[in-house]
């Protein structure tokens, strides 16, 4: 993974465009949450069902709970690796602050709802 991540780095620099920029920073932003993402998927108990049915309402709303909690990932807090690699951005938007680098760092911190940065970055 490190070498995708060079190489969309690489990729980002020979862009010239706000929006060419932004799709790029997508795909990052999009291979970091993806790979470093540590949510299983949840599973049913098997005490749960007898003979194939749920047995009582409580049952029922956690096995309800459970599937809607599938393909929910963007409710996990992100991963530490990803944090991190926004605050390397931030850093570097805030030692070299050119629109372009500004723009990235909001961009991210947008994405990671970090309103207050992302309102710094933009003004």
């Amino acid at each position: 993974m490190p070498q995708a991540i060079t190489q969309l780095e690489a990729i980002w620099q020979r862009r010239d465009s706000f929006e060419a920029r932004a799709e790029i920073d997508q795909r990052l932003f999009s291979l970091l949450r993806g790979h470093y993402s540590t949510a299983t998927a949840p599973t049913a108990d098997p005490g749960v069902l007898q003979n194939g049915k749920i047995q009582t309402l409580a049952q029922y709303h956690a096995m309800a709970a459970a599937a809607s909690r599938t393909g929910r990932s963007g409710d996990e807090p992100p991963p530490k690796e990803l944090v991190d690699y926004y605050e390397n951005i931030k850093k570097t938007a805030n030692e070299k602050p050119t629109t372009f680098l500004r723009y990235r760092a909001a961009w991210w911190a947008f994405k990671l709802q970090d309103n207050q940065e992302c309102f710094q970055q933009l003004n």
